[in-house]
């Protein structure tokens, strides 16, 4: 994959002689515009990497290899409708094609550098080792902490270099957070581990901004008598204060799970199950159809707990260790995790057994979605007091503010 000259134009810049092997014609125009914008004049050759039979051996080959490209899907987000092969074999046999082939056209004591944008280790590594185990002749020159500061996150313990765009990224993967009163923080991406005291922070920091502005507003309100700019900074509070409430799916929820018991399963179920009962009978006492439905609908939810507590459950029975990241579990946890989330999902039980693949992109998600990510416990007990009393002076500052202002705001009900 020399299109569409990235690695090329990087590796000329550095005073490298490079010659491009790109099979698409296609590509190779918007290769070669490229690098005429880029006043670079490589050698192109259009023919198939597993085919190419130079005059002459060489001292290092890159190879870009092509693969499923499931690392771009941020950028390439048609690779979840374009349509795909059955398996990975033909990206795969390709694979080890090119390989074979550039062994055989590589001077002594030459380098290979394979590499894929593919979050698939069964085009990565396991496309390496089983090189290796076929050419006895070649071995791994592993990658080193320390060699490379800035990359060191991205290298494995068998010195490969696997890069995530969490490793970049204040250590979050796609992070994006965007704090808004009245509705709380939203996060885009995951960690490898979560901190508790950052979880706390990020729950807060929607609903108590919003409050504090809501009291900011109302308090300036009364003393100017604007009624419009009460009226909004009521609900600013008001919402907050609802979202403060200590019911699953709230942000009052997601804290005091937070507080209490985290990683409990059985005990998730049960709150859930408890917060959809409490939304169901207010809704029904208020006369408000949207509130019961809000709980009905939270019912499912419930169902989705006790489904992953009972998969859980049957990890911890086999001595399964699911707190981990994915690109973290080894081959045997994977093939295991895999088989048990089989038996509690007969649909895609028989998907699989349709498709007759099993590195199939749906079966990873739903390993993944099993999994549970690491917590670390990094807040100190008088830090937790601390979030405690601001939540407790959230939810009850309004309702002080009302009561010592009550006289102030007959010109707003007259």
């Amino acid at each position: 994959c020399s299109a569409p000259g990235g690695k090329t134009a990087q590796l000329l810049d550095n005073g490298i002689d490079v010659i491009s092997i790109e099979k698409s014609k296609f590509r190779s125009k918007e290769f070669l515009t490229n690098m005429k914008r880029l006043n670079f004049n490589p050698k192109l050759i259009n023919v198939g990497a597993e085919l190419y039979k130079p005059d002459f051996d060489y001292d290092v080959i890159l190879i870009d290899a092509p693969c499923s490209s499931t690392g771009t899907i941020r950028k390439n987000a048609d690779i979840f409708i374009k349509p795909a092969p059955e398996n990975l074999n033909d990206f795969t046999s390709l694979q080890d094609k090119i390989l074979e082939n550039a062994s055989k056209i590589l001077n002594k004591n030459g380098l290979i550098m394979y590499v894929t944008c593919s979050l698939q280790k069964i085009e990565g590594e396991r496309r390496i080792e089983k090189f290796l185990q076929e050419n006895k002749n070649f071995s791994i020159i592993p990658f080193l902490n320390g060699e490379y500061p800035k990359i060191d996150c991205c290298i494995t313990k068998e010195g490969f270099i696997r890069i995530l765009p969490n490793h970049f990224n204040f250590n979050y993967k796609n992070v994006k957070m965007m704090f808004v009163p009245l509705m709380g923080a939203f996060v885009q991406g995951v960690k490898k581990i979560y901190s508790q005291k950052e979880s706390f922070f990020v729950i807060l920091g929607g609903p108590v901004p919003g409050i504090c502005l809501g009291i900011i507003g109302s308090i300036f309100a009364i003393q100017m008598q604007i009624d419009w700019l009460l009226e909004i900074s009521g609900i600013f509070m008001i919402l907050n204060m609802i979202n403060l409430l200590p019911l699953d799916p709230l942000d009052g929820g997601q804290l005091f799970r937070l507080l209490v018991k985290y990683d409990h399963d059985l005990f998730l179920m049960i709150f859930s199950l408890v917060s959809s009962l409490v939304l169901i009978a207010a809704g029904f006492f208020a006369d408000s159809w949207p509130l019961m439905l809000f709980g009905f609908l939270m019912s499912f939810r419930v169902r989705s707990i006790q489904k992953k507590y009972l998969i859980r459950k049957e990890f911890t029975k086999n001595g399964i260790n699911y707190r981990v990241p994915y690109e973290d579990l080894s081959n045997k946890d994977y093939s295991l995790i895999r088989n048990i989330v089989l038996d509690h999902n007969p649909s895609l039980k028989k998907y699989n057994e349709i498709s007759g693949n099993s590195n199939d992109l749906l079966m990873a998600e739903n390993v993944n979605s099993v999994l549970e990510t690491p917590l670390l416990m990094d807040s100190s007990v008088l830090f937790r007091i601390g979030v405690v009393l601001t939540w407790l002076l959230s939810l009850f500052t309004p309702v002080i503010l009302f009561i010592l202002y009550g006289e102030s705001l007959k010109w707003y009900f007259n």
